[in-house]
């Protein structure tokens, strides 16, 4: 009988018969502290690469451009492109409700960038690109809403 419970429940019939049981729930969140900080700190590592193709970009344009002015977008469209990365990895390990908040900061980063990198051509009437964030947000907003099971 005991065989057959142990099989049926995977563990050892050792196991039926302790009194004492390994706290094997502080194990597993032992293991999840690590796990979690090792995501954080391989995400992290992402978003600073980002940064670090950047400066790449910025340094070997500016050697062969010397006169370019606007090198500094580089780093202006790299903080959405930083927010894209953020965005996957907390997909892939993170809680995807703050994926929302995510998305809206890359909405209006990219609204920002675009803006800005228009004005900078004297592309005038530009602060309409705003207004494709307001339905971009709502949207958004309504799908944070929707439940899942």
């Amino acid at each position: 009988t005991l065989k057959a419970l142990a099989d049926r429940f995977s563990v050892t019939v050792d196991y039926l018969l302790r009194a004492d049981h390994p706290a094997e729930n502080d194990v597993k969140r032992e293991y999840t502290k690590r796990q979690r900080r090792n995501h954080g700190l391989i995400t992290v590592m992402a978003c600073v690469l980002v940064w670090l193709i950047a400066v790449f970009v910025h340094t070997g344009v500016n050697v062969a451009l010397p006169n370019e002015d606007k090198l500094w977008l580089v780093y202006l469209y790299s903080v959405p492109i930083t927010i894209i990365v953020f965005l996957i990895f907390n997909s892939i390990w993170g809680n995807r409700r703050h994926n929302f908040a995510i998305i809206s900061a890359l909405i209006w980063t990219t609204i920002a960038c675009l803006y800005i990198s228009f004005r900078l051509f004297d592309v005038y009437n530009m602060w309409l690109l705003f207004m494709l964030g307001i339905p971009a947000q709502l949207i958004v907003g309504l799908w944070s809403g929707l439940r899942y099971k």
